[in-house]
């Protein structure tokens, strides 16, 4: 039995679902067909990894009712990181922790995505996170009810990206008050005290280890405030995911970072997304 912390899958909320498709296909990921939210007028399509995975999720139909009402505000002004979810293969068990550590979690409920283009459809239940317990990002719990492999059936190893992407290496939430989020997110995830430092701009970094990767809370930040601030993707080789932005003419620029190098891609190439590939087993 798998409870959290593990990230499921992050959610990059964007204008245009297929201009967004473009700009990631042209990034080197692979894409899920389309899938269709029912009675939550939404629509999405994945880069899957593993266990985890990113989702581009736009609106579909207005009038259907969106799910997530900030989702629409966060439109009005922007698109990109939106929101994460963290997995568990028992979501009862994983509210009841959570609940015990003093997040007011409520109870689960089903959703569902409908396929296109051969992949089946399939559903999971959710969990939300109150927004005032998650600084610098919405979070929820999700149990899904299929396999990784029952869920992605086309292409036919959807986990192969031209890039080399093998998964999310981590995902940075920039707070206003490091301390205070520290305490909240080591409620929400149920773990002791995170790894603190200061980074290359003089900014104070928080880092949780969470099963796959690892959730970065980073302070002082100007704006941003509640959204993801940056996501790093893992790489098998970084010279050939050098090649493969080159080939397909994505300006991208190579800086050191932390433990070796990065490549960095600016937000205006990936739907709003501050992009970093870095190479990591």
């Amino acid at each position: 039995m798998t409870l959290y912390p593990y990230l499921d899958h992050i959610l990059i909320a964007v204008k245009s679902l297929s201009k967004a498709s473009e700009a990631f296909e042209r990034l080197g990921f692979t894409l899920t067909p389309e899938g269709v939210h029912p009675g939550r007028g939404t629509h999405n399509r994945l880069m899957v990894f593993g266990p985890d995975y990113l989702e581009l999720i736009a609106i579909r139909d207005r009038d259907e009712g969106v799910f997530r009402r900030s989702m629409v505000e966060f439109l009005k002004t922007r698109e990109g990181l939106y929101m994460f979810a963290l997995g568990t293969s028992d979501i009862q068990a994983s509210a009841a922790a959570m609940r015990g550590r003093g997040v007011q979690v409520g109870d689960p409920q089903e959703g569902a995505r409908q396929s296109s283009g051969g992949s089946p459809g399939y559903t999971w239940h959710a969990v939300r996170v109150p927004a005032e317990a998650a600084p610098g990002s919405e979070t929820f719990l999700i149990q899904h009810h299929s396999t990784v492999q029952q869920r992605y059936t086309v292409p036919a190893d959807p986990t192969r990206h031209p890039n080399g992407a093998t998964g999310v290496h981590s995902l940075a939430l920039a707070v206003a008050d490091l301390p205070a989020a520290t305490a909240a997110w080591e409620r929400v995830l149920g773990l002791g005290p995170a790894v603190a430092r200061t980074v290359a701009d003089g900014s104070q970094r928080v880092r949780f280890r969470l099963g796959n990767c690892s959730l970065d809370l980073m302070s002082p930040q100007s704006g941003g405030f509640p959204f993801p601030l940056s996501l790093t993707v893992r790489v098998r080789d970084l010279r050939a995911t050098a090649s493969s932005l080159q080939a397909s003419g994505v300006p991208a620029a190579r800086q050191k970072a932390e433990n070796g190098e990065i490549i960095a891609v600016a937000a205006e190439q990936a739907s709003g997304v501050a992009l970093q590939f870095v190479q990591a087993g």
